[in-house]
């Protein structure tokens, strides 16, 4: 594995030395004005594609931003296959949001709260002369994209990539928040259902911060158990071809690759990158983007 990660690494050098002057416009960071709040993304226009050929909207994962290793990486190495990458923040409530989830905020928003802000950034796209668009989200950013392609039919989809995305048990989650921050997550969702909405929830462990204030509504919409947030089980409703792919070493959603060999759909492709894990960091991203590039090729 180690002498065919020093073969990529040469063929990605010469590509950067030879290819990637005269094949890519460098990144502009771009903005959306969207239901009063600052969106923030990053647009890779790659040149002489026509708007016939796929653009791909990026999603980062949990808590995080367009910015991160993973996704600039991956931005990157898709660039240098040829395609035009939109690499997309989600606010989390927050307007003009830069870098990771702040813990010293009050929390605010849902898991769900993606699907509109996806629409606005696909709406900027057609805006650019894009009329073809592959979807593609890393992580909880994969279950997000999924879920929103099965509620939403957008007629220029051409396709999804979910990159190691997450998946969802009841019991799983309650484990592993026990695991993490030593507290009963089924008796701070009893909590939260007692309390208005809105109200605030102080000093509580929530996603990646180990103590912070979130409201009850944000709290029960990333933790009460909700089926539609193991990605797995959403794609077989999905209308348009589909690729997974997982890392050999995930340990976040090592259930993934194996619940997708056991249940196969035809429009289903699955992906495993090999030594990776669930970030797919350094020379993974040229694996990964390559496993796109002949997903899209295959279903032209």
């Amino acid at each position: 594995m180690r002498q065919n990660h020093v073969r990529k690494f040469a063929r990605c050098l010469a590509a950067l030395l030879v290819l990637c002057p005269a094949t890519i416009v460098q990144a502009k960071p771009v903005s959306i004005e969207h239901r009063g709040i600052k969106l923030n993304a990053e647009f890779s226009k790659a040149d002489e594609k026509s708007v016939a050929d796929p653009a791909i909207l990026l999603l980062h994962g949990s808590g995080a931003h367009h910015k991160m290793e993973t996704i600039s990486g991956i931005q990157q190495a898709l660039l240098e296959h040829g395609y035009s990458v939109l690499a997309i923040s989600l606010s989390l409530g927050v307007s003009d949001r830069h870098g990771m989830m702040a813990c010293d905020e009050v929390h605010n928003h849902l898991h769900t709260d993606a699907f509109d802000e996806i629409d606005a950034w696909l709406g900027f796209l057609r805006q650019s002369g894009v009329r073809r668009i592959i979807l593609m989200g890393h992580s909880r950013g994969g279950n997000q994209i999924a879920w929103y392609a099965r509620e939403g039919g957008v007629k220029e989809i051409a396709g999804i990539v979910l990159l190691a995305p997450a998946t969802w048990s009841k019991s799983r989650a309650a484990m592993r928040y026990k695991e993490r921050f030593g507290q009963s997550l089924d008796e701070l969702i009893e909590r939260a259902r007692k309390t208005a909405p809105e109200s605030r929830l102080k000093d509580i462990p929530f996603l990646a911060c180990p103590a912070t204030t979130v409201t009850a509504r944000s709290f029960l919409g990333y933790y009460e158990d909700e089926p539609r947030r193991d990605t797995p089980s959403l794609l077989s409703a999905l209308e348009m071809p589909v690729l997974v792919v997982a890392a050999s070493e995930d340990t976040i959603v090592p259930d993934l690759a194996d619940r997708l060999r056991n249940n196969p759909a035809p429009h289903v492709s699955l992906s495993i990158v090999d030594g990776a894990d669930h970030f797919f960091l350094d020379l993974f991203t040229e694996d990964v983007a390559a496993a796109v590039h002949a997903f899209i090729e295959s279903n032209r």
